[in-house]
C-alpha cells in the first residue's frame, strides 16, 4: 500500500513517472518525435537578487526589553496594508505613544515614503512634542539614511526591533491589528479620501488626537 501523502496511483495511474511527464508536457511541441523543449527567453528569467541592505536592531529593541516610563517619551510607527475597490493599493501609516497606547496619528495614502514618514513625525512633533525615540521594525522607510539625519537634527533616537519579529513592536501592532478587524476587513473604501474619513473617525473613537493630511 503506498504511504500517506505520497503522490500515488489515486491521481496519477501511472504513478509517479506519468506525474512528471504531467509536468514536462506543456513544454513539449512535438510528441512524435524527440522531444522539443521551448527555451525561456533570456529577458523572461528571473533576475538574480541583490543581497541589499542588512538588517538592523535585534531583541534589545523589543517593547519588552525597552519600556517606555512616562508619556510621550517613545513611539512606535508602522504599516498596515489596504485596498480601495478599485484594485488601488492603500498604504496606511499609523503612530502610537506606547506609554498611554494612544494612535497620536494615523496617514493614508497611496504610497507613503520616507519623506512622508518625516512629514508625519514633523506635524506630531509640532503638536505633541519631540519623543525620546521612535521604534520600528527594518522597513525600509524607517531605516532611510534621510530619515535618520532628519531624526538626528531633531534630537530623537531610533531603536529598531529584530527583523521578522513584529511582536517585539507590541503596542503599534495590537493598534494595527484592531484597526484591521474593526474596519479594513468590513470596510469598502471608494477612495482614499473616504479611507482618511473612516480611520480618522476609528482613531478618533480611540481617544486620539490627528492630525489632517490633505
Amino acid at each position: 500500500m503506498e504511504p500517506s501523502g505520497v503522490l500515488g496511483s489515486n491521481r496519477f495511474p501511472g504513478g509517479v513517472g506519468v506525474f512528471c511527464e504531467a509536468l514536462v508536457a506543456p513544454l513539449v511541441t512535438d510528441v512524435s518525435g524527440p522531444p522539443v523543449v521551448r527555451s525561456i527567453p533570456r529577458e523572461s528569467r528571473r533576475p538574480r537578487e541583490s543581497p541589499g541592505q542588512k538588517a538592523i536592531g535585534g531583541r534589545a529593541g523589543s517593547t519588552w526589553n525597552l519600556q517606555a516610563t512616562k508619556p510621550n517619551e517613545i513611539w512606535s510607527y508602522d504599516f498596515v496594508a489596504a485596498r480601495t475597490d478599485d484594485g488601488l493599493p492603500l498604504r496606511i501609516l499609523n503612530v502610537v505613544d506606547e506609554f498611554t497606547r494612544r494612535c497620536l496619528g494615523c496617514r493614508v495614502d497611496r504610497s507613503i515614503g520616507s519623506g512622508q514618514v518625516a512629514e508625519v513625525l514633523a506635524e506630531l512633533f509640532a503638536r505633541h512634542g519631540r519623543p525620546r525615540l521612535v521604534r520600528s521594525d527594518n522597513g525600509r522607510e524607517f531605516i532611510a539614511a534621510s530619515l535618520k539625519g532628519w531624526l538626528d537634527v531633531q534630537g530623537v533616537g531610533q531603536v529598531f526591533i529584530e527583523k521578522g519579529s513584529p511582536q517585539q513592536n507590541a503596542y503599534v501592532e495590537r493598534f494595527n491589528g484592531s484597526m484591521r478587524d474593526e474596519k479594513l476587513n468590513g470596510e469598502l473604501f471608494r477612495s482614499v479620501l473616504e479611507a482618511r474619513v473612516v480611520l480618522a473617525e476609528r482613531v478618533d473613537t480611540c481617544g486620539a488626537r490627528t492630525a489632517a493630511w490633505r
